[in-house]
């Protein structure tokens, strides 16, 4: 005999087969089953999903050419090509080209000459013009201390007479400077005007001045016999031992007499007969002194620290 259970189990098959054979209708049957329906057809043969599918590429179309638009609008940053540099850059290269062509002149003789000449330029000038001999550089010496600024571009250029003149000098002036001290001039030493000068012919001294010595006058006791148109390079000058030996000197170009005093030496020399002596006057003293006192002289026309020789 069935027990209760299977009975309970049979009767509830048995209601779920009616129930599907009328469609699901049945008490607390399963739910009526429902077919889906056919999407509807919304022209063109596309259903909705694919409606919605292109609707929706569209739209993303749509925001994209937007977006390109508003980029558009927006002011484009300067940006170098990647073929140019920056100014930063360009002026960077520039300088350490300048200095490669600046270490290449150094590195011989000739570049070395040309250094030298342009970082002199604030010192001698610029424009050369020859010199020749001591009597013409001594000359143009005075005339470019005389024009003051308007000399100054002018550079007096350097030549072989005139470098054995300044070295005679410092080879006279370290005999004064021996006889004074008792012992040769050295590094440091300053070789001063006034200076007493070995006399050879007479185994004594003469007084003398550097810059106006002469081996022949002094050899024939005349002191400081030098009157060549040389004497306009430095005058009464000191000479300053360098440490490696070399002389300078940073003289002044002026006169020690007032422009009153030299027109007083010129009337003299005249009333003497003595024209040479009273054109020296006129001609060199003269218009120093008057150039000094009206302010306007250039006292360096050579330049400061003139190489004037080697102690030998």
């Amino acid at each position: 005999m069935p027990t209760w259970g299977q009975i309970r189990d049979a009767l509830g098959e048995t209601y779920r087969q009616v129930d599907e054979a009328t469609g699901g209708y049945l008490p607390y049957g399963a739910p009526p089953y429902q077919s889906e329906p056919a999407a509807p057809d919304l022209g063109g043969g596309r259903t909705r999903p694919e409606a919605k599918a292109q609707e929706y590429l569209k739209d993303k179309i749509e925001k994209v050419k937007r977006s390109s638009l508003e980029e558009s609008d927006k002011p484009t940053p300067l940006v170098h090509p990647p073929f140019l540099a920056s100014p930063g850059t360009i002026i960077r290269k520039s300088m350490e080209g300048w200095k490669d062509v600046g270490t290449a002149l150094s590195t011989n003789p000739a570049g070395k000459a040309v250094v030298d000449y342009i970082q002199d330029i604030p010192n001698r000038g610029a424009i050369p013009v020859p010199t020749f001999n001591k009597d013409v550089h001594g000359v143009l010496t005075g005339v470019k201390g005389i024009t003051g600024v308007a000399g100054m571009p002018f550079r007096l250029t350097d030549n072989p007479d005139t470098s054995r003149y300044y070295q005679e000098q410092v080879d006279l002036a370290s005999e004064g400077f021996r006889w004074q001290h008792g012992r040769p001039p050295g590094p440091g030493d300053t070789i001063s005007w006034g200076g007493r000068i070995h006399n050879t012919e007479t185994g004594g001294t003469t007084p003398g001045n550097p810059m106006w010595y002469s081996r022949k006058a002094i050899d024939m006791n005349q002191g400081a016999g030098d009157r060549s148109f040389g004497r306009g390079l430095a005058g009464q000058v000191n000479f300053e031992v360098q440490p490696d030996g070399s002389v300078v000197h940073n003289d002044k170009f002026d006169t020690n007499h007032s422009s009153i005093d030299h027109i007083g030496s010129v009337a003299e020399e005249l009333s003497k007969g003595n024209l040479s002596q009273a054109g020296y006057y006129g001609t060199i003293g003269l218009p120093v002194a008057v150039a000094d006192e009206f302010g306007f002289i250039n006292k360096h026309p050579n330049g400061r620290d003139v190489p004037a020789g080697r102690l030998r």
